[in-house]
C-alpha cells in the first residue's frame, strides 16, 4: 500500500469518524428533548460550554469547535431559541457577553457525553492498530 493510498484511507476514516459524530449528536439532543438544535449550533454550545464563561463575539474562535462565515447567525438563533442569554459588557459598552441559560447548560451535558463517548470510541481505534507507528513513519525516530 503506497504512502497516498493510506493517506486517502485515513481520510476516509476520518470522514466517516466525523459523519458518525455528527449523527450521535443529533441523537443525543434529540433524546435530550433538544430538537431544533442544528449541528452548527451543537459545535457552539459545545465551545461556549467548555468556556465555562461568559464570551465576547471576538472570543468565539477560541473557544469554538465550529466557526464558519455564518457562525454569529448561529449564536443569535441559540439566543433565539433561549439556549443562550446576550449580557451588556461592562468594559465596553458597545459589546454585548454570550453566556449559556439553563436550557444551554443541558444541551451542553448531552453534547459532552456523546463527545466523551466518540472519544472512546476513537481511543479503541487507535488501539486496534489504527494509530500511526512512528518508527515505520519516521526511521529518524530511532
Amino acid at each position: 500500500m503506497t504512502n497516498e493510498t493510506e493517506f486517502e484511507a485515513l481520510i476516509t476514516r476520518l470522514r466517516r469518524a466525523h459523519a458518525w459524530l455528527e449523527k450521535t449528536v443529533t441523537r443525543a439532543l434529540q433524546a435530550a428533548g433538544h430538537d431544533n438544535i442544528g449541528q452548527a449550533q451543537a459545535f457552539i454550545l459545545y465551545g461556549m460550554g467548555k468556556a465555562e464563561r461568559p464570551l465576547k463575539p471576538t472570543e468565539f474562535w477560541k473557544h469554538s469547535v465550529y466557526l464558519q462565515t455564518n457562525y454569529f447567525h448561529n449564536v443569535r438563533k441559540l439566543v433565539r431559541l433561549g439556549y443562550v442569554a446576550e449580557k451588556p459588557y461592562s468594559g465596553d459598552a458597545r459589546c454585548v457577553l454570550y453566556c449559556l441559560t439553563k436550557q444551554g447548560h443541558q444541551a451542553y451535558e448531552a453534547i459532552r457525553c456523546t463527545f466523551a463517548k466518540h472519544g472512546d470510541m476513537l481511543a479503541k481505534l487507535g488501539r486496534n492498530g489504527s494509530r500511526p507507528d512512528s518508527r515505520r513513519d519516521n526511521p529518524q525516530a530511532d
